[in-house]
């Protein structure tokens, strides 16, 4: 019975040894096309995603619309932002009326209050125009949702969907919220 357990152990190394075998070479290869990649856009600055609108009240645009085009703007072109001096410069620079009047006293180096990053100036905005009770309003008028005899599904669907997202409802449970 132990010659057993010791052959069995052999194979399962065996087996072990040649699936890590199988990975480094997987790394490697990944590796070297990383390298090449690399190599191959050196110098070349990243495709400009263009400019979201200019925040003034959060409403028009709507802070969470820029909030995300900001994030995926400053993401998308890290290369044109690499210095979170950059990054704070562009934000500043898609901000105006009540937005920039919030921002100025963090953005004054000589101020108390002076914030040194681009997510810190964030979540200033995040503070004025974010509503708190987003979550709450959701999920009541999810509640309040419902498919009118002679309306477009899709758009029930689109507004079910963005509601559920809005009200952080699991996925799994909106079977549950469509009864």
């Amino acid at each position: 019975m132990e010659l057993y357990k010791k052959d069995r152990l052999r194979e399962e190394n065996k087996v072990l040894e040649a699936r890590l075998a199988i990975a480094e070479q997987e790394r490697d290869i990944a590796q070297e096309a990383r390298d090449d990649y690399q190599k191959s856009t050196e110098g070349q600055k990243s495709e400009k995603i263009p400019d979201p609108p200019i925040l003034t009240d959060g409403k028009e645009p709507k802070f969470d619309d820029w909030y995300s085009k900001m994030k995926n703007r400053l993401r998308a072109n890290q290369d044109r932002y690499p210095t979170e001096e950059l990054r704070m410069a562009y934000i500043e620079l898609r901000v105006g009326g009540e937005a920039a009047d919030h921002l100025r006293p963090y953005l004054d180096e000589q101020a108390e209050e002076h914030i040194s990053t681009a997510q810190e100036l964030f979540n200033v905005l995040k503070e004025i125009y974010e509503d708190p009770n987003k979550k709450e309003k959701a999920r009541d008028d999810l509640q309040r949702l419902y498919l009118q005899r002679d309306s477009d599904f899709h758009e029930f669907q689109t507004k079910f969907l963005r509601l559920a997202r809005e009200a952080k409802i699991p996925h799994d449970q909106y079977e549950f919220e469509l009864n």
